[in-house]
């Protein structure tokens, strides 16, 4: 059985498959991940010259066949080229690591059509953004996604007080994404990463912070950023149990 489907989508990558095809690799509203086939798309006059680039907002249309483990792309408009973002440096790095965690993350054809409007009006907000520090934006992107695979942290307090955390560090369990003030840890089994104070702060801003509102929170220095981003990976990693390699991130290093 042949099925029409016209979906809005980001294109994650696309690599040479012939002379003239390429695969391209897109996130969709409607079918989750996809692997589809643009044929003649590297050549000259083609459609789909300049729309299947990396992080480009697009629609899509192409026709879905059970039987077919690679579709074929039919057509594809450009809505959103993000120029903003790919004229700074540190943003493009903080938007292609959100484009690396959806290909490795999430399914092929499992929809999520929440996460897919939370990740383009994102990537419209990062787009616009005018502040010198972007790392706070992948700290956002993070919670969401942990978030909408069943991961959800819980910083307000600590899980054995039931008190805001105490002490110069906060340890954050991977477990049950809980956390534990310095005075209730006790050393065991559990795995888990120790934030520092100023980090554990941030996190909990970040948790309960609309990006859409102007000045929503303070820039965090990099290395806070850096220290909160490189655990939600470890927490990231814990649950999925195979490995997550953002290699954008080096580029912020």
């Amino acid at each position: 059985m042949r099925i029409p489907i016209r979906t809005p989508a980001l294109v994650l990558n696309a690599r040479r498959w012939s002379e003239s095809s390429k695969i391209v690799e897109l996130f969709t509203r409607q079918r989750g991940n996809l692997k589809l086939m643009a044929k003649g798309a590297l050549r000259p006059k083609s459609p789909f010259s300049g729309v299947l680039e990396s992080m480009n907002h697009v629609e899509v249309l192409f026709t879905y066949r059970e039987t077919r483990s690679l579709q074929v792309l039919t057509s594809a408009s450009l809505l959103n080229a993000f120029l903003n973002i790919r004229e700074s440096w540190d943003k493009t790095a903080v938007a292609f690591a959100a484009l690396e965690l959806i290909h490795q993350a999430l399914r092929q054809h499992e929809p999520v059509p929440a996460f897919f409007d939370y990740t383009i009006q994102w990537l419209h907000l990062l787009d616009r953004a005018e502040r010198e520090h972007y790392l706070d934006f992948l700290v956002h992107f993070l919670l969401q996604l942990n978030q909408t695979l069943g991961f959800a942290l819980n910083p307000e307090q600590c899980r054995r007080c039931g008190q805001p955390p105490r002490g110069a560090r906060v340890y954050l369990a991977y477990q049950n994404g809980a956390v534990l003030c310095q005075p209730c840890f006790r050393p065991g089994p559990i795995q888990g990463e120790w934030l520092d104070r100023r980090a554990w702060d941030q996190l909990h801003t970040m948790s309960h912070t609309d990006l859409t509102r102007p000045n929503a929170s303070r820039p965090s220095p990099r290395q806070t950023s850096m220290q909160i981003i490189r655990a939600l990976l470890q927490f990231l990693r814990f649950h999925l149990e195979f490995p997550i390699h953002i290699k954008s991130l080096t580029w912020l290093i």
